[in-house]
């Protein structure tokens, strides 16, 4: 499902418009984003986690070229499924 058959099916489930539900997707959408950038981790029970993690710089040994070279640390993002919500669909409840 793209994000315009969602908005049709968000629509379906809660009678209201296309419009309406496009904004109100949009702005959990990027409430979501912005409270994951600003506090580091957003756990919606039952649903979705998603943080932000730094992983640390290495160096790491190329054996093609027999050299060493350093990896810069990153900071990256992660979103998991709660188990919840991951069993519910595993089960193919509704």
């Amino acid at each position: 499902m793209n994000f315009k058959e969602f908005i049709n099916y968000y629509t379906e489930k809660n009678g209201m418009s296309k419009n309406k539900a496009e904004g109100e997707i949009n702005r959990f959408i990027s409430t979501f984003k912005q409270a994951v950038v600003d506090k580091g981790v957003v756990n919606i029970n039952e649903f979705v986690k998603g943080e932000v993690f730094r992983t640390v710089s290495k160096e790491i040994f190329l054996p093609r070229t027999q050299k060493k070279i350093i990896i810069p640390a990153k900071t990256k993002i992660r979103v998991k499924a709660k188990p919840a919500f991951a069993n519910m669909i595993e089960s193919g409840e509704k």
